[in-house]
């Protein structure tokens, strides 16, 4: 498991900007950083595709929230106890502990019971199993990650309306 931390969104560059390594970077000092208001939330990334994973932790990372990641089941239930995320990105294919086996026993946790799931699937049946599972929606693979942002940001503004 790694905690990642965010990357400020640039705004108002001053001539221009460059990508240098998957990282955008200013010919000259930005006029002004922002850090957005959500960057407090945590978003545990379980992927066993590490291609995958990296262009979620970069997507999600350059919109300023905070990245935690796990390659399995097992190591995504450790690391979910450990850093109590606001939302959890969950493939339904992983070794060592699949999906329905992670949810059990987030469930029969108490103090991760509540957090919600965000499911990533290539199976054709994964929207039923997403619904089986109770996860808040399912996005098929590839990932959509315009769709995976407006669902991520969906859920983490509901959380904090409850």
């Amino acid at each position: 498991m790694r905690l990642m931390r965010p990357t400020p969104r640039l705004y108002g560059l001053a001539g221009g900007g460059a990508m240098r390594d998957g990282i955008l970077a200013a010919r000259k000092p930005a006029k002004k950083v922002c850090w957005p208001a959500e960057m407090r939330s945590l978003i545990l990334l379980v992927e066993d595709d590490p291609d995958i994973l990296a262009m979620m932790v970069t997507a999600l990372g350059g919109e300023g929230y905070r990245i935690a990641t796990a390659e399995d089941g097992a190591e995504a239930l450790a690391a979910a106890r450990r850093e109590r995320p606001d939302l959890i990105v969950l493939d339904l294919m992983l070794p060592r502990m699949n999906a329905l086996q992670f949810r059990a026993e987030q469930l029969r946790d108490p103090d991760l019971a509540k957090i919600p799931i965000l499911c990533l699937s290539g199976a054709s049946h994964a929207a039923t199993v997403a619904f089986e599972l109770g996860t808040v929606d399912c996005l098929p693979k590839p990932v959509d990650f315009d769709r995976l942002l407006t669902l991520i940001r969906k859920q983490l503004a509901s959380d904090r309306q409850d």
